[in-house]
C-alpha cells in the first residue's frame, strides 16, 4: 500500500511541474498573439480591440517613421530592425500604463492616450518627438518621425478615427515634405 501511494504522490509531483511547463506555455502563446514580436508593443488586432473596449475620451495617434525606406535601403534591412525595437521602446516608455502603444505595420505605429484631450497629447507628442530625435541610427543621422492625431469620437468606428489621425499625418508629412 505504502509502494501504491508513493507512486501516485510521485505522479502528482510529476503532474504539477508538467501543469507548470503548460501554464508558462500558454502565457508565451498569449504573449505571442497580443504583442508585436519585434518591438515589444501591441499588435495590431490587440490594438484595436483594447481601443474599442475602452468608452471614455481619448486621442488616437498614428507614428510613421520619416523616410524609413531611405533608411533600409541605405543601411540594411536589419539595421532597419533595430530602429523598429528602438522606437517601440522609446514610445512604451514615453507613455503612462494606461495607456496603450501598438505596431499598425511596416514602420507605422499607434498610441492611444486615455482620459486626456488632444491639447495635452500635443504636448506629450511634441516632448515625445525630442526623444525620438536623439535615436541616432548611423554617424549624425537621426531617427525622425511624422505623426497625426485626433480626438478619439466614439460615435463613429475605429477605422474611421484612424483615417482621420491619418489624413492629419499626410498632412504633417505634406507639410514638411516628407514620404
Amino acid at each position: 500500500m505504502n509502494e501504491e501511494l508513493d507512486k501516485i504522490l510521485k505522479e502528482n509531483e510529476e503532474l504539477k511541474k508538467e501543469n507548470a511547463l503548460l501554464k508558462e506555455k500558454l502565457k508565451s502563446l498569449q504573449i505571442n498573439l497580443e504583442f508585436d514580436s519585434l518591438t515589444g508593443v501591441y499588435n495590431k488586432k490587440t490594438f484595436k480591440d483594447l481601443v474599442t473596449n475602452y468608452n471614455d475620451l481619448g486621442v488616437l495617434v498614428i507614428i510613421d517613421i520619416n523616410n524609413f525606406k531611405s533608411i533600409n535601403d541605405t543601411y540594411g534591412h536589419l539595421l532597419g530592425d533595430e530602429i523598429l525595437k528602438s522606437l517601440g521602446n522609446v514610445l512604451n516608455k514615453a507613455v503612462r500604463k494606461s495607456d496603450f502603444v501598438g505596431r499598425f505595420g511596416g514602420d507605422e505605429f499607434l498610441i492611444f492616450f486615455k482620459g486626456i484631450n488632444l491639447s495635452k497629447a500635443n504636448i506629450i507628442m511634441e516632448r515625445l518627438n525630442k526623444n525620438v530625435n536623439k535615436i541616432n541610427i548611423q554617424d549624425d543621422y537621426y531617427l525622425s518621425i511624422s505623426y497625426g492625431l485626433t480626438e478619439y469620437d466614439n460615435a463613429i468606428s475605429y477605422n474611421d478615427n484612424l483615417k482621420v489621425a491619418d489624413n492629419y499625418l499626410y498632412m504633417n508629412k505634406k507639410r514638411t515634405d516628407l514620404k
